[in-house]
């Protein structure tokens, strides 16, 4: 959904995770940026005037869109050569990522300063990793509907004993 490949999905998680922000966020700003790549209509048409004037190709050689990932850690590089103050950058941001593009700021600067070291993020086997992932996901729905199941039966018993503690202190003179 986010036209970023796994791999390119695995570099900018990790990075989410080191700058403490939501991948749900980058997700969001992916899907924006996927938008403008394929469309050209009034609400995505910055994203293409604002890779133009990044330098960034939005196009392979044979014409076909490239990974919104790649691209996303190519503008990290590139904002990294701009100053920080003034609203260009989050201008260019914003036209390229949507409402998410100014937020995510602070994480493209971190990516900038970082892709290097994400080069050697390993994916690995996508397949086994996907996998994995649904297996932990089911494990912790199994584990929710225990828990519902441990708490259902104890429900009974803890308002019996709740009522026993009040009809207690009903006989017992507000003990």
């Amino acid at each position: 959904k986010t036209g970023a490949t796994v791999e390119s999905l695995a570099k900018l998680q990790v990075q989410a995770k080191i700058s403490g922000q939501s991948f749900e966020s980058i997700e969001d700003a992916l899907i924006k940026l996927n938008k403008g790549l394929v469309n050209a209509d009034e609400e995505t048409k910055g994203a293409g005037r604002a890779l133009d004037f990044l330098g960034i190709k939005a196009r392979d050689s044979s014409g076909k869109i490239r990974d919104a990932g790649e691209i996303t850690l190519e503008v990290a590089k590139k904002f990294n050569e701009f100053s920080d103050k003034g609203p260009g950058k989050a201008a260019l941001a914003i036209d390229l990522f949507g409402k998410a593009g100014a937020k995510a700021l602070p994480f493209l600067k971190d990516l900038g300063d970082n892709v290097e070291n994400l080069e050697d993020t390993f994916v690995g086997n996508t397949e086994a990793a996907d996998r994995y992932e649904k297996a932990i996901n089911a494990l912790t729905v199994q584990k929710e509907q225990l828990r519902r199941v441990i708490v259902s039966e104890l429900l009974p018993a803890a308002e019996d004993f709740v009522n026993a503690l009040l009809d207690m202190k009903k006989r017992g003179d507000g003990l």
